[in-house]
């Protein structure tokens, strides 16, 4: 059974620092869309990838999340 599990699957500098940021939203975008029970586009698979980094300060901003392929 797959499932979201909120402290599992929050962003990590979330869990680690007790504050929520939008990159945190970003983060969370991603680890939804792996939930997801159907396949994913080639697109979306990298978008997945793209916006569940570990690293917040790799992680897109919203804006810059938009401009993925995924969106065009």
């Amino acid at each position: 059974m797959v499932y979201f599990d909120p402290l599992a699957d929050w962003a990590p500098e979330a869990i680690e620092t007790h504050s929520y940021t939008k990159k945190a939203d970003i983060y969370m975008v991603g680890k939804l869309l792996s939930k997801l029970l159907c396949p994913l586009s080639e697109e979306a698979y990298d978008f997945e990838r793209f916006t569940t980094t570990m690293n917040p300060d790799l992680r897109p901003t919203a804006k810059e999340a938009l401009q993925h392929t995924w969106f065009s």
